[in-house]
């Protein structure tokens, strides 16, 4: 296993902590502009939709509940269970905040008007465990959850996600990142912020796999 000095300050330490990284890895660490790949698996995702103003209402009905239809300029909030980062078991959360904006350049009756294709402008928090419940780091992106991807990113995943940053094993994370499903998972459930979080996993919900091309931080040691 790799020491910290060693992984220095991106996420490279999660690799190293839940798999004990090839050679490979470890020389491209060395480099200064070396790219890191980063899978993270999600679990029990469902999406709420910020449907009534009534504050008193917030997740106190016994879900599934059935929120109204989606529409411009609504907020949601996701929430999911971290599964596994690079095929390894680990634990945590997944949260995200958005605002559904669809941006389109063909002008219709309730969507905005723009040059680009973008629906869902979002942060992202994925706060990272390991199996034991040992806190490794929070990595932190926000962008497009659907969308045109960044040139040159996988095209088995949608979106444009930025990494803006992060917190202990990831200090000083940047890079790019995106989102997809894998092979034969449902379509997210998605919800009323009416429903009682509480049962989000007992209730289900959808698998989601994350990838991240991360830049590790200059001056590492």
């Amino acid at each position: 296993m790799l020491s910290k000095s060693r992984i220095g300050l991106v996420a490279l330490v999660v690799v190293a902590t839940f798999l004990s990284p090839p050679k490979s890895v470890v020389d491209a660490w060395a480099e200064p502009k070396a790219r890191v790949n980063l899978t993270i698996d999600t679990a029990n995702l469902r999406i709420y939709r910020f449907d009534i103003f009534d504050a008193q209402r917030l997740a106190t009905e016994v879900g599934p509940t059935a929120p109204l239809p989606l529409r411009t300029f609504m907020d949601v909030i996701w929430l999911a269970d971290v599964v596994a980062v690079d095929g390894a078991p680990a634990k945590g959360s997944l949260a995200v905040r958005g605002a559904f904006l669809n941006l389109t350049p063909n002008r219709a009756p309730g969507q905005a008007i723009a040059d680009t294709r973008n629906s869902l402008f979002s942060d992202w928090i994925f706060d990272i465990q390991q199996p034991d419940g040992t806190p490794v780091g929070t990595l932190l992106a926000s962008g497009w959850a659907f969308g045109e991807r960044p040139a040159g990113f996988d095209s088995l995943f949608q979106g444009n996600l930025a990494i803006v940053g992060g917190t202990g094993a990831f200090l000083g994370a940047r890079g790019q990142g995106g989102e997809g499903a894998p092979p034969s998972a449902p379509v997210p459930p998605f919800a009323s912020v009416t429903e009682d979080p509480s049962d989000r996993r007992e209730l289900g919900g959808a698998a989601r796999r994350y990838s991240f091309h991360l830049i590790p931080a200059s001056g590492a040691q």
